[in-house]
């Protein structure tokens, strides 16, 4: 109960808490989402959303594009030139691809640095010091191996963390 409540941050102003926690006699812990909890993950969902949406739609950053949130549920897209909307609800309508891939240690500063690691593939990563880290193409563990991935908070430090249970196939792969 105390770790429940050590992390029941309030929201916004008013100071409401983002779950109700309960302890009926039976001795269980009940921790259901408070309307103002909901509200505050739809408000961050929605205020993170459109620079998904900007980055999928123009990953080069080469158009014109246009996401704006309207409301409290709305994002409006606009891309200017597009003969095509159809195309457009497809590729927001995609699931995006998670992977995990190994970093590639054997890749060396003077290729990452020439732009090429044979066997890898480069990828933008600005704490790496030279801008991009090799990582192995073939993925380790894919998303469709993920059977559920929550957030929660090391109680050690408080810090946010995501915990990932995997699928057998997953755990199949983490052994192999």
């Amino acid at each position: 109960m105390q770790i429940a409540r050590t992390n029941n941050e309030p929201v916004g102003v008013a100071g409401q808490r983002e779950f109700d926690i309960r302890t009926p006699e039976s001795g269980r812990v009940i921790i259901l989402p408070t309307q103002a909890g909901v509200a505050d993950a739809l408000s961050r969902a929605m205020d993170t959303a459109p620079e998904v949406i900007y980055n999928r739609v123009d990953p080069d950053g080469t158009r014109e594009v246009t996401v704006v949130r309207q409301g409290r549920d709305r994002i409006l897209v606009q891309v200017p030139g597009l003969d095509d909307p159809e195309s457009l609800k497809a590729l927001l309508g995609q699931t995006a691809r998670l992977e995990f891939k190994l970093v590639d240690l054997d890749a060396s500063a003077e290729k990452l640095g020439s732009g090429r690691a044979p066997g890898s593939e480069i990828l933008p990563y600005s704490e790496a010091g030279q801008g991009g880290i090799a990582v192995q193409r073939r993925a380790l563990i894919t998303g469709d191996q993920i059977s559920d991935a929550r957030q929660s908070f090391d109680p050690q430090t408080g810090q946010a963390i995501v915990n990932i249970q995997f699928n057998p196939r997953g755990h199949a792969a983490l052994r192999g």
